[in-house]
């Protein structure tokens, strides 16, 4: 018994004594980050490679449950029907969340050009957000040569092109276009005469 008494108090004797060069582990909160902080530019609602086509101030809307979804769905078409668009074509396409987001769909395409009945012959393209499928589109267009006075016409005519990638489908035709001769300055031409953008 005494010899395990002796072994109990050697081994306290040695954990109670400090060490001549502690370790100091400093207690991290767990809301607080040990890494240091790095400061970026909150994001802009300015588009950095089109800067002429002015961007939305909602882009999408709120994050919404299926009831909600179907509240807000029915709220839109309201509004489409008051200012007299036919939604039914409607039906399968994402809607934005809020009026507003799709109000201001609604207004680009109409300060670009295009009138109500424009858009009652191809509804579809209120289901394009205007941040990510309008403005790249059309400022790609724009590049190529196709005059923004002409682009309400351009869209009326091809209005498939909404929906187009600039990097996927629009750049790709560009570069056939250029292997086949076509002259930088004649590609808006080429795009507005021909069906290369049908998609």
């Amino acid at each position: 018994m005494a010899a395990v008494l002796r072994k109990t108090q050697q081994i306290r004797s040695i954990f109670s004594k400090t060490p001549k060069n502690p370790i100091v582990v400093p207690f991290v909160k767990p809301w607080q980050n040990p890494q240091t902080q790095c400061f970026r530019e909150p994001f802009s609602t300015k588009s950095s490679n089109f800067p002429e086509y002015e961007m939305p101030t909602v882009t999408w809307g709120a994050i919404q449950g299926r009831k909600e979804k179907l509240v807000s769905r029915v709220i839109i078409c309201d509004y489409l029907k008051s200012i007299g668009i036919v939604p039914h074509e409607l039906e399968e396409v994402e809607l934005p969340s809020t009026v507003d987001v799709m109000r201001e769909r609604v207004e680009f395409l109409q300060k670009i050009g295009l009138t109500i009945d424009d858009i009652n012959e191809y509804p579809l393209m209120l289901g394009c957000s205007v941040r990510k499928n309008m403005i790249p589109v059309l400022g790609y267009l724009e590049k190529i040569g196709i005059p923004r006075a002409r682009m309400g016409e351009f869209v009326k005519n091809y209005p498939q092109c909404l929906h187009a990638s600039v990097v996927v489908e629009l750049a790709p035709v560009v570069k056939f276009l250029r292997g086949l001769d076509v002259e930088k300055q004649d590609l808006g031409y080429v795009f507005e005469v021909s069906r290369v953008v049908r998609i």
